[in-house]
């Protein structure tokens, strides 16, 4: 029911250059570069240097051919053994490539690209796809009304989603901001090619995405990264509200689960009742109804999703009129 999971950083690696993908095996292994290093505590720590001469590359065409894609990140900015200041468009992840003529006057810059910059020259915090060759004519910004700048162990969670129409931002397990994308429905210039060959704006605009990078940006003028980051993951679709706050309950360290045959199971607590079911459903939304069969209307409950003893948990005030509960994806 999850979006496939195809690349996983955990940065588990005490010493050496290389960070192992999880998931996606060997050929997409990371290499940290400069003086880009392991904690050998499960992060790996970036300096931010206004070069941005230290980073994580990871290989070429990492997203090529994702007609929609989620990235997902635990991290910290501006907390680093290295210091605490940042930098003006510091980026968490850019993918797409660097113009690398010295000859013409965009040399430099970045193209057809997905990034998100925790701390832009704005002030804010901000996700952009740019299907431009190369610069920043008109790309399409989802952002957050103020920087990171000081956030510890973030969950940030990137999808661009041109088939469902939009670009969206989480932070913490929560939606923080979101922008149209075209739409492959509806939209012709959603697809490649003259005969609509299935493939979306997105997978035509990354192209082989040759240049792509944790920490730093595709514009070699901006500075690297102060921080860290503790995880990182890609995955082939868009992630569901649900998920995004099931993951952020479950933390770096888990997955969600793919179990269809769950079962929820109540307590109560005071005036309220806690409704938990095990940590491997594939199922993740809670929602009530006041009554069951035909005239049932299924409401999804409000409230924080929280994880203990292996259990997911939400809480629900006592109303003293019925309630039937259900689990959906």
């Amino acid at each position: 029911l999850a979006p496939s999971l195809l690349h996983r950083y955990s940065f588990n690696e005490t010493s050496g250059t290389t960070a192992a993908d999880s998931v996606g095996g060997l050929p997409w292994n990371a290499t940290l570069v400069g003086s880009a290093s392991f904690s050998g505590t499960g992060q790996v720590v970036l300096d931010g240097k206004t070069n941005g001469a230290d980073y994580v590359q990871l290989p070429a065409g990492i997203v090529s051919g994702l007609n929609d894609v989620t990235i997902e990140a635990w991290a910290s900015f501006g907390v680093s053994p290295l210091g605490s200041s940042t930098n003006n468009f510091e980026s968490l992840f850019a993918f797409g490539f660097t113009d690398p003529d010295n000859l013409d006057s965009t040399y430099g810059d970045g193209g057809n690209y997905i990034f998100f910059q925790s701390h832009t020259g704005g002030g804010t915090a901000t996700a952009s796809y740019g299907p431009t060759l190369p610069g920043n004519a008109a790309p399409t910004d989802a952002g957050i009304n103020n920087t990171l700048d000081g956030q510890t162990n973030m969950h940030i969670v990137v999808v661009f989603s041109p088939s469902s129409g939009y670009e969206s931002v989480y932070t913490n397990g929560v939606l923080a901001a979101t922008a149209s994308l075209f739409n492959l429905l509806i939209n012709p210039v959603a697809y490649s090619g003259p005969l609509f060959t299935n493939s979306s704006i997105l997978a035509h605009t990354l192209g082989a995405d040759p240049n792509n990078y944790l920490g730093h940006s595709l514009y070699i003028a901006d500075p690297g990264l102060l921080g860290s980051i503790d995880e990182f993951r890609i995955y082939n679709g868009p992630l569901t509200a649900a998920q995004v706050a099931a993951d952020y309950a479950l933390g770096p360290s888990q997955l969600l689960g793919t179990s269809t045959t769950v079962s929820l199971s109540v307590s109560r607590s005071g005036s309220n009742v806690v409704i938990s079911w095990p940590t491997s459903s594939a199922y993740l939304t809670l929602r009530s109804s006041p009554v069951l069969g035909p005239g049932a209307v299924w409401t999804p409950v409000s409230g924080p999703l929280t994880v203990s003893d292996v259990k997911y948990q939400m809480t629900t005030p006592v109303t003293g009129n019925a309630q039937f509960f259900c689990l959906t994806p």
